[in-house]
């Protein structure tokens, strides 16, 4: 695991309910592999790998670009 990928677990921590499962899933490259990310309060949200999908929710929740 990279350095990289333990700062974006302690992140996660804070909102997310499964974080170990989304950072693991930036690696998946099969299209048929999806995720739920499980926020704290409740809601869901679906990853698809193999997408820009991942790289999104990275940069809207992790890197908080959009603040």
């Amino acid at each position: 695991m990279r350095l990289e990928d333990v700062f974006d677990y302690f992140k996660l921590k804070q909102i997310c309910n499964n974080p170990y499962e989304v950072v693991r899933f930036r690696k998946v490259r099969d299209k048929n592999r999806q995720l739920t990310v499980k926020f704290k309060d409740g809601h869901r949200m679906f990853i698809h790998g193999g997408t820009d999908e991942y790289h999104t929710f990275h940069r809207i929740f992790l890197r908080d670009e959009y603040r």
